[in-house]
């Protein structure tokens, strides 16, 4: 129809220009098409959805597009309904906006592993992978962002083009230096080992207790412990193993107390392995630590506390 108005108002003026000025006329159409293809709207403004989105159980789950930001809401992600498969936030001219946590991987506790759930080993978990310059928002101050273990956190940013994870007050431009713990933070979970499971106390037989230490052939493999944080847990066997790459990453106003009396730290790195790449990473403004190990091997090289509420790096 388009072209049809098109071609009629075009021999219309030709037929104008031909009655007043009674010479030749050459007709050359050209076709100009202006039409939209909006065969792959999933957002209904007209343009390619580009926010995050997995499949679980032949279901398809996608942020929502607003404006030049992608909004995850609870259904999409949160503390009770983790991401169970590889995900990846690519780069959008805005903000990745969580309305809760982002939780990556399957929690094993102590009692499931008692029971005959395998402990996730490094990789068999899902990842999560950020692009540089990424910005990733958290819109309660509960919400942080927890990698189970087995499970890789894959940020890898650049000098230019930093990965950040900070709070909505941050992006409105309400946060101040004096605001610290507007959101959770960095949770990493890994399979290294801990002091806590290589005293023979833990092992009580016929007590019932979860035994962590088997002094028989001294294998921590089955080391469970809790984390700081809502329920979560690190442990093993294998201070070698890879829970991914933070590089050139700043985390801000980090440090929420989301449990009572248990704040979290801007990054926590529980039994994380010396495959781990943790480089160029600055923390600022949070109100526990700013990095705390708890067991593990993982190097960290580069990095960098500043205005931090309690220790700037704490193992």
């Amino acid at each position: 129809m388009k072209k049809l108005f098109a071609l009629t108002a075009l021999a219309s003026a030709m037929a104008l220009v031909g009655c007043g000025g009674g010479g030749d006329i050459n007709l050359k159409p050209t076709t100009i098409d202006n039409s939209v293809d909006n065969s792959q709207n999933n957002s209904g403004g007209g343009a390619t959805n580009s926010c995050a989105s997995y499949e679980e159980n032949g279901q398809t789950f996608q942020g929502e597009a607003q404006g030049s930001d992608c909004f995850y809401p609870a259904s999409f992600v949160s503390s009770t309904n983790p991401i169970l498969t590889d995900i990846t936030f690519g780069a959008i001219a805005g903000n990745h906006i969580f309305a809760d946590s982002l939780f990556i991987g399957d929690d094993v506790d102590a009692q499931e592993a008692a029971a005959g759930t395998p402990i996730p080993q490094e990789g068999e978990g899902p990842s999560v992978t950020i692009a540089a310059g990424s910005t990733m928002v958290f819109t309660r101050a509960e919400g942080y962002v927890r990698i189970a273990r087995g499970s890789q956190i894959f940020a890898e940013g650049t000098a230019g083009s930093p990965i950040i994870f900070t709070a909505d007050e941050d992006i409105d431009g309400s946060a101040t230096e004096s605001d610290r713990g507007l959101w959770g933070g960095i949770q990493i979970n890994g399979n290294g080992r801990t002091n806590k499971c290589h005293d023979a106390t833990n092992t009580v037989s016929g007590s019932g207790k979860v035994s962590d230490f088997d002094p028989t052939n001294n294998n921590v493999h089955n080391c469970n412990q809790t984390a700081e944080g809502r329920p979560a847990t690190y442990g093993g066997n294998n201070d070698a193993e890879n829970s991914g790459v933070l590089e050139y990453v700043v985390i801000k106003h980090a440090g929420f107390e989301v449990v009572d009396g248990n704040e979290l730290n801007a990054l926590t790195l529980n039994g994380v392995g010396s495959g781990t790449t943790i480089s160029h990473v600055q923390t600022y403004t949070s109100q526990d630590d700013g990095f705390e190990m708890f067991g593990g091997a993982v190097n960290l090289d580069h990095i960098v506390a500043v205005n931090v509420g309690d220790d700037s790096i704490d193992y």
